[in-house]
């Protein structure tokens, strides 16, 4: 089977799969049908257990105590929990396993348990002080853009996972891809070393179906070598679903893709800019070793550190 047909079968599994969930989290709450346990020792290693990861590792034994605790009195500790044990998610498999869980604890506690949360969520994706990150040398601002990405990364991918389940809706009735929208809007906004970028790239990733309606993989339908089943395989990569099993709306996803196109012309041209530059340096390299025989340290320095960060850009871009 051809990648495009397996991208296929794998989108259309996980909007079955986020579609029953979100079915599940839309439900009146069910009250439970046999005692709860009281237990101290149980609270409190499930609440160290989720510190330490709500991921595919602490997955079965955090539902089975979720659905058996009396739990009422932890809730303010399992929603600060979940988002420390969120940090920990690095796979796609993690990532839907922290959804199961937090909407577990959703459809207990709509009300004391997921207020909390989502505000936590929004507020460990709120994009950097720019007064701040403008005061840190180079070396150092590289360096803290690097760690809020990778700190950010999961939280993100987890926040749009609930905005399809039912759990973040921007109003009854609608999913949270408006919230979304506009949490990555605000990544991106006023951040010309694109620090934000590969956040980007990872949503795109793993929610441009859902989110834009769009393939995640796209794929080049004029390569040679291919055969035209092949090719019309490949152009037919963007399934095209009935608008009422879609979980993100019409407009939405539309206001989606204007974005990511804008943002990327704008890389785009910047990319250009920073690969004019490089030459430009190179060029004035060559001449003066030409004129004095060899090229100064703090020269040199500057242009690997030029090339380094192109390099980078670069590999977002590709990505």
């Amino acid at each position: 089977m051809s990648s495009a047909g397996t991208s296929k079968e794998d989108e259309a599994s996980k909007r079955i799969r986020r579609r029953a969930l979100k079915n599940l989290n839309l439900e009146p709450p069910n009250e439970p049908t046999k005692a709860l346990d009281s237990s101290l020792k149980r609270h409190t290693a499930l609440i160290k257990r989720m510190k330490q990861s709500i991921g595919a590792e602490n997955r079965d034994q955090n539902l089975k105590d979720i659905e058996t605790l009396v739990l009422e009195k932890y809730v303010e500790e399992a929603a600060a929990a979940a988002l420390e044990g969120l940090g920990r998610c690095k796979t796609e498999k993690d990532v839907w396993s922290a959804v199961e869980v937090i909407s577990a604890l959703h459809r207990r506690f709509r009300t004391s348990f997921t207020p909390p949360l989502l505000s936590g969520l929004a507020q460990g994706l709120t994009p950097p002080v720019k007064a701040t990150l403008a005061s840190l040398p180079p070396d150092q601002r590289e360096k803290d853009e690097s760690a809020r990405v990778v700190r950010q990364r999961p939280l993100l991918r987890v926040y749009a996972e609930l905005a399809l389940v039912g759990i973040l809706v921007d109003a009854p009735g609608r999913s949270g891809g408006e919230t979304i929208l506009k949490n990555i809007k605000d990544l991106l906004s006023g951040d010309p070393q694109l620090g934000s970028l590969p956040l980007l790239t990872t949503f795109l990733k793993s929610y441009a179906r859902p989110f834009l309606g769009i393939s995640p993989n796209p794929v080049n339908v004029k390569q040679q070598n291919g055969t035209s089943e092949e090719m019309a395989e490949q152009i037919d990569a963007d399934e095209v679903i009935p608008e009422s099993e879609e979980l993100v709306e019409h407009e939405v996803r539309e206001r989606f893709k204007k974005m990511c196109e804008g943002y990327y012309d704008n890389v785009a041209k910047k990319l250009v800019r920073e690969h004019d530059r490089l030459q430009d340096q190179d060029k004035r390299n060559h001449e003066a070793y030409i004129r004095s025989g060899e090229i100064f340290e703090d020269r040199q320095q500057a242009y690997e550190k030029m090339a380094k960060g192109y390099e980078k850009l670069l590999t977002s871009c590709q990505t």
